[in-house]
C-alpha cells in the first residue's frame, strides 16, 4: 500500500512505471525526448507545431508518490528591471486559469509553466498524461507572448493577460 496526502492506494504489482506511460505517450506524440533519469526525470524541447516560442519541458515523475509534475520553462529570462511587470501580469493570468500555472523566479527571471497531477496509485494514466502535455503545449505559446507585450510596454500586464485565450 502507498499513502499520499492521507489517501492510502494500494499499487498494483503489474502497473507499468509512470514513466514509461510517459515515454510511450511522447512516442506516439511523435516527440523527441530524453530521459536523464531511468525513474523520474524525462526532458524535451522543441519548437513548432505553431509555436513561435522555443519551449523546454521537464517533466518530474515521484512514482513512490503518484505525483507527476510537467514544468514548461521560457528560453530567456526576465531582466530584473522588468520583474515586477512580469509579475502583475503573471498573478493577473494565474487568476483566469483553470489548470496549472506560471511561476516567476525573482531571483534570476526564470518563467515557468507547472501543472501536476496526483495519481494515487492508479494504473494506467495515459490518457491524464496526454492531458497535461496538450494543456502545457496549448498555453505556453500565447501566455509567453504576451508576457513579452507586457514587459516591453506593449500592453498593461492586465490587458496582456486578459488577450491570452485560455479556452
Amino acid at each position: 500500500t502507498q499513502s499520499t496526502w492521507g489517501v492510502t492506494a494500494r499499487l498494483m504489482p503489474d502497473r507499468t512505471p509512470y514513466v514509461e506511460q510517459l515515454c510511450q505517450v511522447l512516442t506516439s506524440a511523435a516527440l523527441k525526448f530524453q530521459r536523464v533519469d531511468a525513474d523520474s526525470i524525462v526532458k524535451l524541447q522543441f519548437t513548432g507545431g505553431g509555436q513561435s516560442h522555443p519551449q523546454r519541458i521537464i517533466v518530474n515523475i515521484k512514482e513512490e508518490k503518484s505525483l507527476v509534475i510537467f514544468y514548461s520553462i521560457v528560453a530567456w529570462k526576465v531582466d530584473d528591471s522588468q520583474r515586477a511587470l512580469a509579475a502583475e501580469y503573471i498573478a493577473r493570468l494565474n487568476w483566469r486559469m483553470k489548470f496549472g500555472n506560471f511561476e516567476l523566479d525573482f531571483r534570476d527571471g526564470e518563467v515557468r509553466y507547472k501543472i501536476s497531477m496526483g495519481f494515487g496509485g492508479a494504473q494506467n494514466v495515459r490518457s491524464s498524461l496526454q492531458m497535461m502535455l496538450a494543456l502545457s503545449l496549448k498555453i505556453f505559446d500565447p501566455a509567453v507572448t504576451g508576457l513579452q507585450t507586457a514587459i516591453d510596454g506593449e500592453l498593461s500586464p492586465q490587458a496582456a493577460a486578459d488577450s491570452v485565450a485560455l479556452s
